[in-house]
């Protein structure tokens, strides 16, 4: 599995992505203790589905999709089936 570390000034800024190729959205595997991504809420086993209205197929496309500059932060996560959408300012 592919794993990135997600960095700069984002709130997933912390979290550790991987591709496992099951589709459905980029899994985080781990997150970095007193990360935003830690204190943001988000979980190991989490999934992006989306951010800021572009779908997540890869670890790429969310260091691509953190690395733009923006304050509000739209954004929906599979957690063990709940879809939770969310949006933040940051």
């Amino acid at each position: 599995m592919d794993r990135q570390v997600v960095e700069g000034n984002s709130p997933f800024a912390g979290a550790v992505l991987g591709d496992d190729g099951k589709g459905g959205g980029v899994v985080i595997t781990d997150i970095a203790r007193g990360s935003p991504a830690e204190n943001t809420g988000f979980q190991p086993g989490d999934r992006i589905v989306s951010l800021n209205g572009d779908e997540m197929a890869s670890a790429e496309d969310v260091i691509r999709a953190t690395s733009e500059e923006t304050r509000w932060w739209r954004f929906t996560i599979n957690r063990n089936g709940a879809m939770i959408k969310q949006m933040l300012r940051f």
